[in-house]
Order: structure tokens, then sequence, then C-alpha cells
């Protein structure tokens, strides 16, 4: 679909500097309106969020990133599925995190599904090799996101493993985001989905409570000043299936004064 950016004037700060513009949607003749009323109207016609994702609208997206812990990933990509559960993900808080895509309220092609509706998936890639599955939070038009950095496998091991070239199941098959979006057949094509408005990609409610996950700096971001230091990380330590280890235990070990 062809998109077109329409930017407003002295809106340097405004989370919704660019209007997103579509051919042939309804919505294009009521520009002439107030910005405000555009943001209004367009959410009408926002697809529903699933009852048990309800939570993806708050504004709080570090509590967001916590609460994910132990939901569950589907996938069905070219007929084949996958499950596997979270266990380790990232709280990207714009405008004022450094970290993140959106800081100062960035926003360009790259980046427009940030701004999109609780629940849509934001895919990127990494390194120009890696693609990062990121679940958008809050309100329309406040870019906060949730990086999976880690997930479990439950079923469709076998198609993991054939993605990755990997001869058997092991926690590196999906630590680290890169791992997971390729074992669970993601890539950058999948940008601006719905979960669970297609067989695509969904996220289901966890089968069993966990206990709470322990929380650390983020990975990969330490050129970001002070941001760095926000414990925005979020991982389950009961499962093997989560990145940087040795990262995470010098940290921890550090908050309980062990050197």
């Amino acid at each position: 679909m062809e998109t077109f950016y329409r930017k407003k004037k002295n809106t340097q700060l405004n989370p919704l500097a660019c209007i997103k513009i579509e051919k042939n949607n309804p919505l294009n003749h009521l520009s002439i309106l107030p910005f405000y009323l555009l943001v209004i109207i367009d959410s009408i016609f926002m697809p529903a969020l699933a009852s048990h994702l309800h939570f993806l609208n708050s504004e709080d997206v570090v509590s967001i990133a916590q609460q994910l812990i132990g939901y569950i990933i589907q996938t069905k990509i070219d007929g084949l599925n996958c499950t596997a559960v979270i266990t380790e993900c990232e709280a990207y808080r714009a405008p004022e995190d450094r970290a993140s895509h959106a800081y100062n309220f960035k926003r360009s092609p790259k980046n427009d599904s940030m701004y999109a509706s609780a629940g849509t998936v934001y895919m990127y890639i990494c390194y120009g090799i890696h693609d990062m599955l990121n679940i958008v939070t809050g309100p329309l038009g406040l870019p906060h996101a949730v990086l999976i950095r880690s997930v479990q496998p439950i079923t469709g091991i076998d198609h993991m493993l054939h993605r990755r070239g990997l001869p058997e199941l092991k926690p590196e098959l999906t630590s680290g985001p890169g791992n997971v979006s390729k074992s669970l057949g993601l890539t950058k094509s999948h940008n601006g989905l719905i979960l669970n408005q297609s067989s695509v990609i969904k996220i289901l409610s966890p089968r069993q409570p966990l206990s709470v996950p322990a929380a650390t700096t983020r990975i990969g971001v330490e050129s970001s000043g002070e941001s760095a230091l926000l414990p925005y990380r979020f991982v389950n330590l009961q499962s093997p299936f989560y990145s940087a280890k040795s990262q995470t235990k010098a940290y921890l070990n550090k908050l309980k004064g062990i050197q």
C-alpha cells in the first residue's frame, strides 16, 4: 500500500507530527479538520485488540514488558505452526528514552509502525542482518514498544531448528532477538500486522502463573547515555532460554553486593 507523509509545521516534539495518509483512505478528505480530531476519527477504524491483550493499551510500557513474560507467541508462516513462551523482553519508552527509535518523537517511514495502535507488530532489521520483533503498546500516537528478546519453544520445534540450521534443541535456538524472529519465521515483511487479527502472529495467554521476572539494564544500548542505566529488561531466570547470561549474572550480583 502506497503511503505518503504530511508534516505539520512547528511540531518537532509532537508525537503525531506526521499524518499517515494512505491511498484510497476514506479519511483523506477529512484532513482539513483539526489534527487531534483526525487522530480520534482514525482510532475509530482501528481493529480491536483481543480481550486478553487490553493491557497493551496502557501508557506504562515498562509494566507491560514485565507482564509479557510468560505469554505465548504463536506464528503460522508458510503453513508451519510454531508456539513459544516469552522469556525475555525489553521496554522502549519514547520520547525521553534515548535507546528508542522514537527518541524525541523521531518519526520516519522506517519506524512509523511505532506510532500505530497497541498490538501492532513493529519489525526492523538490526545491523542489516537480524529481523527484530517488537510489540507496539500504549495509545495511538505514543511510540512505546517492547522488544521480544528470547522465547522458549513449545511446538513446531523441528520447523525452528530447520530455519536456524541447528541439529538439536538448545537455548541458543531462540535466545536473542534475531534468533527469535528467524526461528518463528518472522521478517520485516510482517511489519505493521496487528496481533491476533490473522493466523500469522498471535499472542496467547500464559498457561501457568510465573514468579516475578528479574529486571536488568537492556542489552546493546550502551551508547544511549543515562537511558542505558534504566532497568527496562525483564528475564525469566527459571528458563535457560535467555540471552546475555554473563551480563545478566554480573548485573544481578552487583545489585546484591556480590563481587
